[in-house]
């Protein structure tokens, strides 16, 4: 019976695609930045994007470890993480957020056609279970041990976000 709830909720997931449930921004921030230019806004984690293509991310962690070290002449690219996961706007959320947990990344920059359009984050994956579950479980509470994986998960990925 749990089965058959995951295997509806997982159903539903690959059944939606990433890119309507991406948050848009603005083309994400060029390497060539300044690093104290990636503050606008806020310290938020970003994609590093050059004429549409993103090049990797930029760690809200990243920025201010880098902006503590100094940043006489520091860039966007100095600090980035290059190593990156792309999703495209038509991936299954289920599949965007497997490949999330594998590695451990709270957020993807999302893509049309190989150019960057927007980012995709845990919170965002969260909030979409949350509507989609709810339907599922009619007036059930969730399962203690789905409730002790989410919370553990959400866990890691705010510890991670802090470093």
């Amino acid at each position: 019976r749990a089965e058959a709830r995951v295997e509806r909720v997982q159903s539903a997931m690959r059944r939606l695609n990433v890119g309507q449930y991406a948050l848009w921004d603005m083309g994400g921030i060029s390497p060539r930045e300044p690093l104290t230019f990636a503050l606008r806004g806020g310290p938020r984690d970003m994609a590093v994007t050059d004429g549409g293509r993103v090049l990797g991310m930029l760690w809200r962690s990243q920025l201010l470890d880098g902006l503590a070290g100094g940043v006489a002449g520091r860039t966007v690219a100095d600090v980035m993480d290059r190593s990156v996961y792309v999703a495209d706007i038509d991936d299954s959320i289920y599949d965007v957020q497997l490949q999330m947990n594998r590695m451990n990344r709270w957020a993807v920059p999302v893509t049309e056609a190989g150019r960057y359009r927007g980012i995709f984050t845990a919170d965002r994956f969260v909030h979409l279970n949350r509507q989609i579950t709810p339907g599922m479980l009619g007036n059930r509470s969730i399962p203690a041990e789905w409730r002790e994986a989410i919370t553990e998960t959400l866990s890691s990925w705010k510890r991670y976000r802090r470093r």
